[in-house]
Protein backbone atom coordinates (compact mmCIF):
# COMPACT_ATOMS: atom_id res chain seq x y z
CA UNK A 1 0.00 0.00 0.00
CA UNK A 2 1.35 3.48 -0.76
CA UNK A 3 1.80 5.99 1.87
CA UNK A 4 1.72 9.54 1.92
CA UNK A 5 5.95 9.49 2.20
CA UNK A 6 5.37 7.71 -1.48
CA UNK A 7 4.55 10.91 -2.87
CA UNK A 8 6.07 14.55 -3.84
CA UNK A 9 4.04 17.54 -4.77
CA UNK A 10 5.71 20.02 -6.82
CA UNK A 11 3.97 23.58 -7.31
CA UNK A 12 5.80 25.84 -9.97
CA UNK A 13 4.60 29.38 -8.75
CA UNK A 14 5.81 32.87 -9.55
CA UNK A 15 4.03 33.69 -5.73
CA UNK A 16 2.28 36.45 -6.61
CA UNK A 17 -1.19 34.94 -7.15
CA UNK A 18 -0.93 32.15 -4.21
CA UNK A 19 -3.72 32.09 -1.99
CA UNK A 20 -3.95 31.38 2.01
CA UNK A 21 -6.24 28.68 1.13
CA UNK A 22 -3.67 26.74 -0.90
CA UNK A 23 -0.66 27.73 1.66
CA UNK A 24 -2.99 25.60 4.24
CA UNK A 25 -3.36 22.85 1.66
CA UNK A 26 -0.03 22.39 0.98
CA UNK A 27 1.41 22.94 4.61
CA UNK A 28 -1.40 20.27 5.56
CA UNK A 29 0.25 18.21 2.93
CA UNK A 30 3.57 18.24 4.98
CA UNK A 31 2.03 17.73 7.93
CA UNK A 32 0.91 14.18 7.09
CA UNK A 33 4.00 12.79 5.51
CA UNK A 34 4.10 14.61 1.53
CA UNK A 35 6.77 15.37 0.81
CA UNK A 36 6.10 19.19 -0.87
CA UNK A 37 8.49 21.08 -3.44
CA UNK A 38 7.82 24.74 -4.47
CA UNK A 39 9.98 26.07 -7.56
CA UNK A 40 10.25 29.60 -7.54
CA UNK A 41 11.46 31.59 -10.33
CA UNK A 42 15.64 32.99 -9.39
CA UNK A 43 14.33 36.57 -9.15
CA UNK A 44 12.21 35.44 -5.91
CA UNK A 45 13.04 35.63 -2.41
CA UNK A 46 12.95 32.44 -0.44
CA UNK A 47 12.70 34.07 2.62
CA UNK A 48 9.51 36.09 1.43
CA UNK A 49 7.71 32.83 0.25
CA UNK A 50 8.16 31.29 3.95
CA UNK A 51 6.77 34.79 4.83
CA UNK A 52 3.76 34.01 2.86
CA UNK A 53 3.05 30.76 5.58
CA UNK A 54 4.56 28.40 4.32
CA UNK A 55 6.09 25.92 6.89
CA UNK A 56 9.74 25.32 7.47
CA UNK A 57 9.17 21.80 6.59
CA UNK A 58 8.00 23.14 3.11
CA UNK A 59 11.03 22.91 0.25
CA UNK A 60 10.69 25.97 -1.18
CA UNK A 61 13.78 25.75 -3.99
CA UNK A 62 15.13 28.85 -6.58
CA UNK A 63 15.06 27.67 -10.19
CA UNK A 64 18.14 28.37 -12.43
CA UNK A 65 15.50 29.38 -15.01
CA UNK A 66 11.99 31.45 -15.23
CA UNK A 67 8.88 30.00 -16.44
CA UNK A 68 6.69 27.23 -15.11
CA UNK A 69 7.46 24.10 -17.39
CA UNK A 70 11.35 24.96 -15.94
CA UNK A 71 10.73 25.58 -12.75
CA UNK A 72 8.99 21.92 -12.62
CA UNK A 73 11.53 20.37 -14.53
CA UNK A 74 13.94 21.81 -12.14
CA UNK A 75 11.97 20.91 -9.12
CA UNK A 76 12.21 16.69 -10.34
CA UNK A 77 15.45 16.82 -10.02
CA UNK A 78 14.79 17.11 -5.57
CA UNK A 79 12.44 14.04 -6.14
CA UNK A 80 13.31 11.25 -4.06
CA UNK A 81 9.86 9.52 -4.07
CA UNK A 82 8.41 6.88 -5.88
CA UNK A 83 5.31 8.78 -7.39
CA UNK A 84 5.17 12.50 -8.41
CA UNK A 85 2.28 14.92 -8.21
CA UNK A 86 2.08 18.06 -9.93
CA UNK A 87 -0.23 20.92 -9.52
CA UNK A 88 -0.90 23.86 -10.41
CA UNK A 89 -0.90 26.98 -7.83
CA UNK A 90 -4.64 27.60 -7.52
CA UNK A 91 -5.60 23.60 -7.76
CA UNK A 92 -7.80 23.27 -4.18
CA UNK A 93 -7.20 19.56 -3.82
CA UNK A 94 -7.25 18.30 -0.15
CA UNK A 95 -5.18 15.70 1.34
CA UNK A 96 -8.30 13.31 1.58
CA UNK A 97 -8.48 13.14 -2.18
CA UNK A 98 -4.49 12.93 -2.07
CA UNK A 99 -4.89 10.06 -0.13
CA UNK A 100 -7.81 8.32 -2.56
CA UNK A 101 -5.15 8.83 -5.24
CA UNK A 102 -2.54 6.88 -3.62
CA UNK A 103 -5.14 4.26 -3.02
CA UNK A 104 -5.97 4.24 -6.75
CA UNK A 105 -2.44 3.37 -7.93
CA UNK A 106 -2.26 -0.56 -6.61
CA UNK A 107 -4.88 -1.11 -9.48
CA UNK A 108 -2.80 0.73 -11.69
CA UNK A 109 -0.10 -1.36 -14.18
CA UNK A 110 3.47 0.19 -12.72
CA UNK A 111 4.10 3.37 -15.46
CA UNK A 112 0.93 4.89 -15.06
CA UNK A 113 -0.69 8.03 -14.98
CA UNK A 114 -3.50 8.92 -13.23
CA UNK A 115 -5.78 12.06 -12.71
CA UNK A 116 -8.76 12.88 -10.59
CA UNK A 117 -12.11 13.41 -12.63
CA UNK A 118 -13.43 17.24 -12.97
CA UNK A 119 -16.86 18.27 -13.12
CA UNK A 120 -16.32 22.07 -14.81
CA UNK A 121 -19.55 23.83 -14.34
CA UNK A 122 -20.19 26.78 -17.20
CA UNK A 123 -21.39 29.74 -14.94
CA UNK A 124 -22.77 31.34 -18.31
CA UNK A 125 -24.56 28.25 -19.16
CA UNK A 126 -28.42 28.94 -19.08
CA UNK A 127 -30.26 26.21 -16.38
Amino acid sequence: MLEPKDISVIIATNLRNISEKIIEQLNNYSDNGINVLISIPPNKSIERAYNLGFSKDINIIKSDLIGQVSQRQYAYKFCKTKLILQMDDDIEFDYSNVKKLLGQFINLPKSSCLAPFLNIKNKNEEK
